[in-house]
Parts: C-alpha cells; structure tokens; sequence
C-alpha cells in the first residue's frame, strides 16, 4: 500500500468525529486538525507540529495542483489567506471536518450545529488552491518526509 492510500483509508476512519475548535485528535477536530492528522500519519507533518489551515498552505508550498485528484490538500479562504481545508479521498470528494466555528467547543456545540467530519463535493465552495504531497508513485515527497 502506498503512502497516498494509507493517507485516504485512514482519513475514512475519522467520518462522524465531532467538530471541536482547535481540536487534533478522534475526540474532536477542526479542519486543519483533521488533515493535520492526515499527514502525520504518512510523515508530511511531525507529530507535535500543530498548524492552521494557512499554515498547512504554506508547509506544501511548491507543491502546488492543477487538477483535482485523489491525495490532495484543498484550501479554501479569501484573497490570499486560506480559512479552511480538506483532504480529496477521490477525484470529486474531500473529506472535511465542517459545520462548526471558533464557537464550537464541545460536543453538545457540534451536535447543535450538525457538525463533524464527512464528504462533500470537493467544490462545493470557491478553491483557492490545492496541494499535493504525494509522487506520481504514491509516496510522499522526500523534501516533505525528511527522507
């Protein structure tokens, strides 16, 4: 298995988390917490690096995508600043923990706003930009892992 097929059968593990502010962990994730997770697991990220969804935009810079597919990092904000981000587990589905805001605390928050990570149409709302991490063979790039 590669490392982009990892990445996309772990992230389907997380569908129905909560959605928490600031949260990074299967009891509760924001967006950037969820993809967050994702890389770390193939090694895109070190396992305290904690990082906005800005802040994953600038991490994969130069690696930026085109087109849609499986395995990318999909960002999406205003002018330049990225507010929200996804992971694509297919050529037309992100995976997103969505549905809540800086005021969604807890879990009675996230369930009074019906939100939680599940898919969508990865265009659902306006692009800013996509990343992709991964080789043409499905590994992660060596300049990401540190390898």
């Amino acid at each position: 298995m590669t490392s982009k097929e990892f990445a996309i059968q772990y992230a389907f593990q997380f569908i129905g988390v909560p959605y928490e502010w600031g949260g990074d962990n299967a009891q509760g994730l924001d967006c950037s917490g969820f993809v967050g997770v994702i890389l770390r697991s193939v090694g895109v990220m070190k396992n305290r690096e904690d990082l906005t969804a800005q802040g994953i935009r600038e991490k994969l810079k130069g690696y930026e995508e085109d087109f849609p597919r499986a395995g990318n990092i999909v960002f999406y904000g205003a002018g330049d600043h990225a507010t929200h981000v996804g992971f694509m587990v297919s050529d037309n589905e992100i995976l997103e923990a969505g549905g809540g805001g800086s005021k969604t605390t807890s879990l009675k928050l996230a369930d009074d706003h019906n939100a939680f990570v599940r898919g969508r149409p990865f265009d659902y709302r306006k692009i800013m930009s996509m990343a992709h991490p991964f080789t043409n063979a499905g590994r992660v790039h060596s300049s990401l892992s540190g390898k």
